[in-house]
């Protein structure tokens, strides 16, 4: 039987609606989705305004490792490459800065996980040994990407596959105050850590002194300095791993001297002012010494401030060094669009994109070739002498078992800690 017009017009604009609802549910499902396990915050949309009639559309979820400064920087970036592959757009989404190694494990075993990461290179080879990285050799024809610094190459490759490309790096640092300086009597390109306690000591003591003092400074939340002084002083970490592959109960234990240099560090950072102070009290004389990232150095440039490599274990260890740390962008290994994937790191990753993104994000391109024309300051990258010691910059020891052994080193400077009490 036949329903009355107004019923039919009625009913049609029921189902039209109610199409409408799922179409819309269906195309933004990631949209209002709840963090994820590893801190990520809801998508946004860049992108894929329109597709040819011969391209299939195809939406790429990425989560991000960065600050709100530098996603904004990387959806720009996306903008300007994907404007010509008008089916593909990207739905970002910002990692908590403060997630750790198994946050982020966790966020990538998430029924929402992303199909692109932008994570921190010492735990590649972790996540990669886990179980939730796709090596880039499976996604197809290997391309072509710049040659990065041999650091981060090693940071990236396990098992003889290549499991991410390297896009930017941020290496770890000495900051000094001169006047402390003044007292190691040793040249900064080849000090060792006992000539920097011995002149913070003069400096701490120097009959000259006013006010409160402090000899060195390393930020306790900051796991991967922590690791790279708990390496140059050859403070000795000892790890379990369980047999799930989750990190297990690490344990550490200090060289023979009672009190290590380590240890001493991280005493001496506890009574010290708070990270966000620390510039300016380096500045005026209240600090002597401190571990940094390159990029906050460039930012707090000061007369009375120098910089220069990591200091050596001792005499008989290589010259100081950088501490490379940097970020690389690699594929989940459940994504559905690998070669989407891989064709849109192509376009992040090329030369001109590092050098805009180190432009706007104060770190450095981790391609040797993007390093020559990007300036920061005066000088490449602020000194003369950077770029020939990011050449030979150091990475932390490669190894899946690495995040566990950062597990172990905020333990040892926490415990180091609960002893005073």
């Amino acid at each position: 039987m036949a329903l009355p017009v107004k019923k039919s017009v009625l009913l049609l604009t029921a189902i039209l609606a109610v199409s409408l609802i799922l179409l819309t549910s269906t195309s933004n499902r990631y949209e209002d989705a709840p963090p994820g396990q590893g801190g990520a915050e809801p998508f946004f949309r860049s992108g894929g305004n329109a597709a040819s009639a011969n391209e299939i559309p195809v939406a790429l979820d990425v989560a991000v490792a960065a600050d709100s400064h530098e996603l904004k920087a990387l959806a720009q970036l996306s903008d300007e490459w994907s404007g010509k592959r008008p089916h593909l757009s990207i739905r970002w989404r910002r990692l908590d800065q403060q997630a750790n190694f198994g946050d982020v494990l966790r966020e990538m075993k998430y029924e929402n996980r992303a199909d692109i990461y932008l994570v921190e290179n010492d735990w590649i080879n972790g996540l990669a040994a886990r179980g939730v990285l796709l090596p880039l050799e499976a996604a197809g024809d290997m391309p072509s990407f710049p040659e990065p610094l041999p650091a981060a190459e090693r940071q990236i490759r396990w098992n003889e596959l290549t499991w991410g490309v390297p896009f930017d790096v941020d290496p770890y640092i000495l900051v000094w105050n001169r006047e402390a300086a003044e007292l190691a009597d040793v040249s900064p390109q080849v000090w060792t850590l006992a000539d920097i306690q011995r002149a913070a000591e003069l400096w701490m003591s120097a009959p000259d002194a006013e006010g409160e003092r402090h000899a060195t400074f390393v930020d306790l939340e900051d796991v991967q300095a922590l690791m790279w002084l708990a390496e140059a002083s050859g403070y000795v970490l000892e790890t379990e791993e369980a047999a799930d592959g989750e990190a297990g109960e690490p344990s550490a234990e200090s060289a023979d001297n009672p009190e290590s240099v380590f240890e001493q560090w991280v005493r001496a950072s506890a009574s010290n002012v708070s990270a966000a102070d620390m510039w300016s009290a380096l500045a005026e004389g209240r600090i002597g010494f401190a571990v940094v990232r390159l990029s906050e150095y460039l930012a707090h440039t000061a007369p009375s401030i120098a910089a220069g490599p990591l200091p050596a274990a001792d005499k008989s260890a290589a010259e100081g060094r950088f501490g490379l740390s940097g970020r690389s962008i690699v594929v989940h290994a459940g994504t559905e669009f690998a070669s989407a994937a891989v064709e849109w790191i192509v376009g992040m990753t090329a030369i001109v994109s590092q050098q805009e993104f180190s432009r706007a994000s104060g770190t450095l391109p981790s391609s040797r070739d993007a390093l020559a024309d990007v300036r920061h300051g005066a000088e490449p990258f602020g000194e003369p002498w950077m770029r020939d010691w990011l050449l030979e910059a150091d990475a932390l020891p490669v190894s899946p078992d690495l995040p566990v052994r950062m597990d172990g080193v905020l333990q040892a400077a926490n415990r180091i800690l609960s002893e005073e009490k």
